[in-house]
């Protein structure tokens, strides 16, 4: 490990379109640390079938600052998870950042959590504020330069609680101390929620004396809503993970927003299903069956889950009501909704 280096870890598959993009940003953040050099950049493809790899080499040609790590010969595609857990094992730095291909960071990103966490041995980890956009170019969203504004500072519970319990669940965005990562990995049978479930295992394993920090006003991420990415695509039994996530959160973290969000993730998945074709949702109907069951579960197996659907907007409670009674006509109302 090398003392005050950044390791941005970039995990890709098929992303010629925009690594790049993502690159220079991370670049031009790094020309902004007291020394432009106390960064590196790791590309950890995951079997790119298009010229992700040719424009990764073509990128580390010129900037010694980046390093392409591709699976070995033979090896077929493992999943973001395993990206990400390639580059943690493969980084040098003292700290830690992960980034979407896709997505970009702001000019004073690393410096600013860089400072945070330098300043303080007792941060493990800082974040800021993200912005989203879907169109073809980045819509920038200026930061205010190198004042990041108020900091929320929080022992792991407070982060917990506060935090990734309201919907702060990103990996992304965030800078994270080497130590305070330790041996918590993303789990790789996931494919939709392994972010959410790595952050809060990191957490969990702080100690009290640790803190974390997020500036709430300040935007150094920007988030590219693919509409080719995991989120954008059809349902594929995969796409069962997200309730998978959901269950193993409510294990790490119960509570009743945990346990609310379970359910909308449930109706999600269900919805999913929805937008596909009479054919297809025939097909999957067994997966249909198994999403009304698993919110039964939800609902009803312990006074958590009538909490929890209390806390739901109106719009989910009649959808849960109307799932519930038939899942039939569910599907095949939001199809024509959609439509």
């Amino acid at each position: 490990m090398r003392k005050d280096l950044i390791s941005v870890i970039i995990p890709v598959h098929n992303g010629e379109r925009y690594l790049k993009r993502c690159v220079r940003s991370v670049l031009d953040a790094a020309d902004c640390l007291p020394d432009p050099a106390s960064a590196e950049i790791l590309i950890t493809d995951d079997a790119s079938e298009d010229g992700t790899v040719a424009i990764g080499r073509e990128l580390m040609a010129d900037e010694p600052r980046i390093r392409v790590l591709t699976l070995p010969e033979g090896r077929s595609k493992e999943g973001v998870s395993a990206a990400r857990n390639r580059g943690i094992e493969e980084a040098d730095g003292e700290y830690l950042m992960f980034a979407d291909a896709d997505d970009v960071i702001d000019r004073q990103l690393l410096k600013v959590l860089y400072g945070i966490l330098k300043e303080d041995p007792s941060k493990a980890l800082a974040g800021s504020v993200f912005y989203e956009w879907s169109g073809e170019n980045p819509d920038y969203r200026e930061s205010d330069g190198e004042d990041p504004g108020e900091e929320n500072v929080y022992t792991p519970s407070e982060y917990l609680n506060r935090e990734i319990r309201m919907g702060n669940t990103r990996c992304w965005s965030k800078l994270y101390r080497r130590d305070a990562v330790g041996t918590v990995r993303f789990q790789k049978d996931l494919t939709i929620g392994e972010d959410m479930l790595f952050l809060t295992q990191l957490v969990k394993s702080l100690s009290e004396e640790q803190k974390a920090v997020e500036l709430r006003s300040w935007y150094g991420y920007g988030y590219f809503r693919n509409p080719l990415g995991a989120v954008g695509q059809p349902f594929t039994p995969q796409y069962m993970d997200q309730i998978l996530c959901w269950e193993l959160m409510e294990e790490e973290l119960p509570s009743d927003e945990i346990r609310a969000n379970h359910i909308m993730g449930i109706l999600l998945t269900a919805s999913k299903i929805a937008l596909l074709s009479g054919e297809e949702r025939q097909q999957y109907a067994s997966y249909t069956k198994e999403c009304r069951q698993k919110l039964l579960s939800a609902l009803k197996t312990d006074e958590r889950g009538r909490r929890a659907r209390k806390l739901l907007s109106a719009g989910y409670r009649f959808k849960v009501r109307l799932f519930l009674v038939s899942p039939k006509l569910y599907m095949m109302l939001y199809h024509k909704w959609k439509q």
